[in-house]
């Protein structure tokens, strides 16, 4: 909700009093970012791809991460069994120690398999978001918003949503 109001704050801000003044009427569109997402072709494509590497990089972290699951359940069966005082805490010590570096690995999976996906994906949103700004200057469009990220309402009116146009356009580039 602060974002919205925070959005709609900047663009009621930003109106420069020239436009008031000689009654230029701004134009302003919309686009729907993840319906372009879904209908360009480069994205998609990438979008596999990243999938694919994820899975390869969560493979592969799975036999280290099994190793440590099947040495946390081993030292469970020991700790339930009857020991020594000092063996217990040696034995909880390893433990705790086991459980820290499972949680390390996946929490290290995760970041890797984000920035292997960041990695993939930037180029491509990158040139949406350049299509987006030549379609802007090349159109003198005052405002592009995202139809669902930053409106509380959006009139589905054909000749402002640019969704389509936006696609076409990526796509005949790719």
């Amino acid at each position: 909700m602060k974002r919205i109001i925070l959005a709609l704050m900047v663009i009621s801000l930003s109106i420069p009093v020239w436009a008031l003044d000689e009654q230029k009427p701004l134009k302003i569109v919309y686009v729907n970012l993840e319906e372009v997402l879904k209908n360009y072709k480069r994205y998609q494509e990438n979008k596999v791809k990243a999938d694919t590497e994820v899975q390869q990089l969560f493979a592969a972290r799975q036999k280290e991460l099994d190793t440590l699951q099947q040495q946390i359940a081993d030292l469970e069966k020991q700790l339930s069994g009857q020991i020594s005082e000092a063996t217990r805490t040696e034995l909880t010590t390893e433990y705790t120690t086991k459980v820290n570096q499972a949680l390390q690995l996946k929490d290290q999976a995760y970041a890797d398999a984000d920035k292997k996906r960041e990695e993939i994906l930037r180029p491509v949103v990158e040139n949406v978001n350049k299509a987006i700004k030549e379609m802007a200057v090349a159109e003198n469009y005052d405002f592009v918003l995202d139809a669902y990220k930053s409106c509380l309402y959006v009139n589905p009116s054909t000749d402002l949503d640019i969704t389509i146009r936006l696609t076409d356009k990526l796509n005949t580039q790719y």
